[in-house]
């Protein structure tokens, strides 16, 4: 067993109480603008593959005692969502008669299910039956930006919408709400939603209502990407391959070129870095944002400028130079011949495979897709270094927007079911401040697995993920960083032999995951002056709304057109002017009345 004595952090604490071996797909659940829409309505997914890394809840700390308590296992026979969880169960504020809420499922790429269990019907969804009384029925279920784009355009192209709406945001938000087709909660959120709860949903001022808040009213529950489950680009490495070649962790652009240049020559690989670029430029794994903030510019990122306004970031000087770096590392086959067509999960097969050996991607990469990369490859040693250097010296990457989604409810809905929504949410907050752990659930067979009495990692998904309602991604928070590391510290002080073997596997790090996150969480909170940040975060104004999703069609394709050399890197100026004509002047305009506004 591990010594004990290491203080780990709030971020590394959360791979290691989640117990799972995949990756935070926040943005590769949020729903991207649609560009067409199907004939035929979505049917539910049933996805495969791994998964995204879970964020442990928020509580407050746990009393030392019960902390070192095993009794867990012995009160809750296995395959409970209670076992190793808590000395009991914490009541549901309320249960429901078989109260039926429909709702789309915006799932991570690649969940996996345990044994017949599917979205519709798995271990959550019973357990929510049973307790609370209540079953989302899926409207719809998607696979983030794999699927999700079509599912959306459908449903909404069709008025097919379910009652309650998860991962809402963008052009979706801005149609609906303009419609009048989302329900005022606020009244029934002031009456219901407990305490905790509004306080760990920033409950009134924080930034994450301004996206949904009209006329002082809120129409949903906005949950935070930010903390733990921010997807900012760090550079991945396999160090291994560095020490054999003898290069060193690259540090610039021309440091990544060669580095690149030598991982694929000398190691026989198809590409010399992993990239994505079937969902734009800034994408959450194996991005590209790097090499434009390389050159202090962000695409599709409003951004400051010298007069004070907002200005696109696709627009502004810099982008050229960034396109010409991209456009001869693909000539040269440095970059992954066929990301024009691959997303962000898809990309992620090129680290699992050892097909590449460098790549943009976030903090919390240990978790998700790493081991699997290890797995194929014993030798494989992974480490996270700093986004790289422009000619000048300038580092960026696109800091992941914290407000923007939401959870939201059709006009009309039965408002007894807006305030189950909200019980249920109540009670995983109320769950996770018991948890010793600060998770409000973690099921077996699922989570982790016990073999002898010694846990191991389970099937790379977390339950929660199953979760409907105010499940997953509503528990996110920014507090739940600091409370999961006060309850981490509470379990480092306790006698390993009072800890059951969950817990013992949580504290001990087997798989080395907690600590690679740890550094690269250190890494990330250090360099946060290489964030560029996305200044705009309200609903989509009209105009977005009208023509946004033409514009990003036209945006997306003349930046691949150009870095896969179908179009000279002088096109970029006619895709600025094109992009001005149709709609990009108007929404400038309505993007810095609305920026005024909140000055």
């Amino acid at each position: 067993m591990k010594a004990l004595k290491t203080k780990i952090s709030r971020r590394a604490f959360l791979h290691g109480a989640a117990l799972t071996t995949a990756g935070l797909a926040v943005a590769a659940c949020t729903s991207a603008t649609p560009t067409a829409a199907p004939t035929s309505a979505p049917k539910p997914a049933e996805p495969s593959a791994t998964t995204a890394p879970t964020q442990a809840a928020e509580a407050t700390t746990a009393p030392t005692e019960a902390v070192a308590s095993s009794s867990a296992d012995s009160m809750f026979p296995k395959g409970d969502p209670r076992r190793w969880l808590l000395d009991r169960p914490v009541p549901a504020p309320k249960k429901y008669d078989n109260l039926v809420i429909t709702q789309n499922y915006d799932m991570n790429q690649g969940i996996k299910f345990n044994g017949n269990d599917t979205i519709s019907d798995n271990v959550m969804s019973r357990y929510l039956k049973e307790e609370i009384g209540v079953y989302y029925e899926p409207k719809w279920a998607c696979k983030g930006s794999e699927t999700c784009p079509t599912a959306w355009s459908t449903a909404m192209a069709a008025d097919d919408l379910p009652e309650f709406f998860t991962w809402l945001g963008g052009v979706n938000l801005g149609k609906l709400l303009d419609a009048d087709r989302l329900e005022d909660i606020t009244d029934i959120w002031e009456t219901t939603a407990s305490d905790l709860t509004k306080k760990n949903k920033e409950y009134p001022t924080g930034q994450i209502y301004v996206p949904i808040t009209k006329g002082g009213r809120i129409y949903g529950i906005p949950f935070s990407n930010g903390g733990y489950a921010a997807h900012d680009s760090l550079l991945w490495v396999r160090q291994d391959w560095l020490d054999e070649l003898g290069l060193k962790m690259p540090d610039t652009l021309d440091d990544l070129y060669n580095v690149a240049k030598a991982f694929k020559e000398k190691k026989q690989l198809t590409m010399g870095i992993s990239a994505a670029g079937s969902e734009g430029m800034a994408t959450w794994n194996s991005s590209l944002d790097p090499f434009f903030g390389a050159f202090g510019v962000m695409p599709t990122y409003w951004v400051k400028t010298g007069d004070g306004k907002l200005a696109y970031g696709s627009t502004l000087p810099g982008n050229t130079d960034a396109l010409t770096v991209l456009a001869n590392w693909f000539k040269e086959g440095l970059i992954e011949p066929e990301f024009v067509t691959k997303g962000a999960a898809k990309a992620a097969e090129n680290l699992a495979g050892n097909k590449a050996g460098m790549y943009f991607a976030p903090s919390w990469s240990p978790g998700w897709p790493l081991p699997d990369s290890k797995k194929n490859d014993p030798k494989a040693d992974w480490v996270s270094g700093r986004v790289p250097a422009g000619p000048t010296g300038q580092r960026g990457r696109a800091a992941f927007q914290v407000a923007g989604s939401t959870c939201a409810f059709l006009k009309g809905i039965d408002p007894i079911k807006i305030e189950a929504v909200i019980n249920h949410l109540n009670w995983i907050y109320d769950m996770q401040a018991a948890s010793v752990i600060g998770s409000h659930v973690k099921v077996e067979g699922i989570d982790y697995v016990e073999e002898n009495g010694e846990v191991k990692a389970g099937i790379g998904t977390t339950a929660e993920f199953y979760e409907g309602g105010a499940g997953y991604p509503t528990w996110y928070y920014p507090a739940m960083e600091q409370m999961t590391d006060e309850k981490m510290n509470q379990l480092l002080k306790a006698d390993p032999k009072t800890l059951n073997p969950y817990l013992l596997y949580t504290v001990n790090d087997p798989d080395g995951i907690s600590t690679k996150t740890r550094a690269a969480n250190s890494l990330k909170f250090q360099t946060m002056d290489d964030q560029i940040v996305n200044q705009f975060i309200g609903a989509p104004t009209a105009t977005m709304t009208e023509a946004g999703a033409r514009l990003e069609k036209i945006e997306r394709e003349a930046y691949i057109k150009i870095i896969t050399g179908g179009a000279p890197v002088s096109d970029w100026e006619k895709f600025v002017a094109d992009w001005k004509s149709q709609g990009g002047d108007k929404i400038t305009e309505e993007i810095n009345a609305w920026w005024l506004s909140h000055q």
